[in-house]
């Protein structure tokens, strides 16, 4: 029976209006547009070997080949750091939303925004290439939106990274043919050369602690939305932008205040990396990096004796032949570690916000304020930045925590906030600042 016979049997009334149009039919009257993709294979195999220890190397063949083993052992967190950015139009009103809400409630981990555009619903949705394997998992494979994922997917994922969705027949894979360069946009078609086996990775920059490794091209990411629609703003479109940076020379302990902001992270691992441990090179001394600043008038012969690190005992574990895993339990929480993190425009804007702030720590504030210079070429780029992304601008906060006198105004040698001595109005203000934040971390 063909579509003019199906509608013409329904003004009839022999078929309900559900039956209708077949699942292929209604998937037609879409149409998928993706509108970046991240350079992925090199982001998760750098995340994949950062966390024992190797380089990133090899031909493009070798990196999905060591992707595809380590995402078949389970290890999902490294395609945290890879994004993919696409837009669906509906041409028609929604017909299943109980269906539609379905795919935004199992979309949690990616950045799912729905317009309304005349008659047309557009979708914008972006996010980790784990973010669309959990929403497809997670998914009942007859929800007729569900195909309009699978095309993101297969336009834009190479296989390496879905394998274990194509073992469960959750995806075909004979759809799974997508393959990239490691710049963004360029994929094989029939008619072109053969994918080079070397391949050219994007260009960082570097900097003492903050190694920029990549970033979204948001002007080009902005003009390909607003080709599609007009009803997505700035704001909006720099939630789909991620932000990746790899951390070195940094302490462990900055380490767990970086994991604190919860965003997709990967860390050296002391279970696989074997360092050599001297104290100049391996251990960062908070004592010594503020000898100008808060220990000024710390007697020499008291650094001295603070200054006792000793990894001794670590090395002779390790060559008794105890475990690292093990053998770590005995190194100081300032040892030295690398971390990969990625952001996106929201969690990187709270994150400067409030790590460039007076009343952070030295270690990771100067951590912060290297991001910054990496990322942005003037203060007036960096507030409309922050503005144009929270609801309480990095404007507003700013010159209280830049004051000179904060040491003095409230009392950091307490246990929290709550608990200290206000001496001015400016410390007030402070409190309530942070008062705000805290319900935002709650919302």
């Amino acid at each position: 029976m063909n579509i003019l016979n199906k509608i013409k049997d329904f003004f009839s009334g022999k078929q309900k209006e559900e039956e209708l149009f077949s699942k292929a039919e209604q998937v037609d009257r879409s149409s998928v547009h993706v509108l970046s993709v991240s350079p992925n294979v090199y982001l998760a195999c750098r995340a994949a070997k950062l966390c024992i220890g190797k380089k990133v190397n090899g031909t493009i063949t070798d990196r999905m080949k060591y992707i595809e083993k380590i995402v078949g052992m389970g290890h999902e967190s490294i395609l945290e750091h890879t994004n993919v950015v696409a837009m669906i139009i509906y041409y028609n009103p929604i017909s299943k939303p109980e269906q539609f809400s379905e795919i935004v409630a199992n979309g949690k981990y990616l950045d799912i925004i729905p317009k309304q555009d005349g008659e047309k619903t557009v979708v914008l949705i972006g996010g980790s290439i784990r973010a669309y394997m959990h929403l497809v998992r997670e998914t009942d494979q007859n929800n007729v939106y569900l195909e309009d994922i699978k095309k993101v997917m297969y336009q834009s994922i190479e296989k390496c990274f879905l394998k274990s969705l194509i073992e469960k027949g959750l995806l075909d894979e004979a759809e799974c043919n997508f393959m990239t360069y490691a710049t963004v946009d360029k994929h094989v078609e029939d008619d072109q050369e053969p994918l080079p086996e070397i391949i050219e990775d994007p260009k960082e920059k570097e900097s003492k602690t903050s190694d920029l490794i990549y970033i979204t091209d948001f002007d080009k990411l902005y003009s390909d939305v607003v080709l599609l629609s007009d009803r997505y703003t700035k704001r909006e479109i720099v939630r789909m932008c991620h932000f990746t940076f790899l951390f070195h020379d940094i302490s462990r302990s900055c380490g767990n205040q970086l994991c604190r902001h919860r965003n997709g992270i990967t860390q050296e691992s002391q279970r696989y990396v074997t360092h050599e441990y001297t104290k100049e090179k391996d251990f960062i001394d908070p004592i010594r990096m503020q000898l100008d600043d808060r220990y000024n008038n710390l007697a020499p012969n008291l650094i001295e004796k603070f200054n006792k690190v000793d990894f001794k005992t670590y090395k002779d574990m390790i060559s008794a032949g105890i475990f690292k895993e093990d053998a770590r339990a005995w190194l100081p929480m300032n040892v030295t570690t690398k971390i990969m993190m990625t952001f996106n425009g929201f969690t990187l804007a709270k994150f400067l916000h409030l790590r460039t702030a007076k009343g952070a720590q030295l270690e990771i504030r100067n951590m912060a304020n290297e991001m910054v210079h990496q990322l942005f070429t003037n203060t007036e780029a960096y507030v409309d930045f922050i503005n144009t992304v929270l609801k309480f601008g990095y404007e507003d906060v700013k010159p209280a925590y830049t004051s000179d006198t904060i040491d003095e105004e409230i009392d950091i040698k307490t246990e929290s906030f709550e608990d200290s001595k206000i001496d001015s109005d400016e410390a007030k203000r402070l409190l309530e600042v942070e008062e705000e934040y805290k319900n935002l971390e709650k919302n």
